[in-house]
């Protein structure tokens, strides 16, 4: 080793921030072109930032980023973000709600349409029981003074002279349905402006009405007739003559 051809350096000088660092150390980031150098080739060491003024200063540890590290994921709801799952539940509600009120609507608009159509006049069709089995029956037919009625009374037979089955006395205005063709009968209106309408079905007259009272031993069809419309008002009324629901 010749000496002198390899110079070392000590520098025991305290290490703080300052303007100017004992000379011969590189500032960070500075290349220089020779490390062996003399003292007075080598380029001054600055303890200040590259970029700034200031001495070096740490960063935070939540402004810090470390290599390897991976960026925080955002939650999702069903593969969905948030914020587009959140979206997607408030339009599906607004559907559900919107078609769960129109079927309400639509079923009560529904429901009034068959309940009007089914009750056109206020008086609603029954069917008329019979009374072959009553130990002490009623007949229209015995009555020999009928002006003791404060009401209409009708009553239906299946077979002519008032034979075979019968209905009970019917008392009541509205459309009635018998088990049976009807080819006699009984109407007694005395004291009422009431008339009964002879129908084949709830569509189709019969070709005949009666507002006076009478006791008929036949019909005029001989296949008579299975529903009757009883009705009280104007007899001239030529649309209540001939409805038959």
């Amino acid at each position: 080793m010749e000496p002198g051809k390899y110079p070392a350096y000590y520098d025991d000088t305290p290490k703080l921030p300052t303007e100017q660092s004992p000379s011969g150390f590189p500032s960070p980031g500075h290349q220089y072109n020779s490390p062996w150098g003399t003292a007075s080739e080598q380029p001054p060491v600055s303890a200040l930032s590259p970029n700034s003024s200031v001495p070096w200063q740490s960063l935070h540890e939540d402004q810090a980023t470390y290599v390897g590290s991976e960026p925080v994921q955002e939650k999702r709801i069903c593969g969905l973000r948030r914020r587009v799952f959140g979206i997607l539940a408030v339009v599906l509600g607004v559907v559900v709600l919107a078609a769960a009120i129109g079927g309400g609507v639509g079923g009560a608009m529904a429901s009034k349409n068959d309940s009007k159509s089914s009750n056109t006049s206020g008086t609603p069709t029954q069917t008329a029981t019979t009374s072959a089995a009553s130990p002490s029956p009623t007949f229209l037919n015995n009555q020999s003074d009928s002006s003791v009625f404060e009401h209409f009374q009708f009553q239906a037979f299946s077979k002519p002279d008032f034979e075979g089955q019968y209905t009970d006395i019917i008392k009541e205005e509205g459309f009635y349905d018998f088990p049976f063709n009807l080819t006699s009968y009984v109407w007694l209106t005395n004291k009422t402006d009431c008339c009964v309408t002879f129908c084949r079905d709830e569509n189709t007259w019969g070709e005949a009405f009666r507002c006076d009272s009478v006791k008929r031993e036949t019909v005029d069809d001989p296949t008579g007739f299975p529903r009757v419309s009883l009705w009280c008002g104007n007899r001239l009324d030529t649309e209540r003559q001939s409805k038959c629901s």
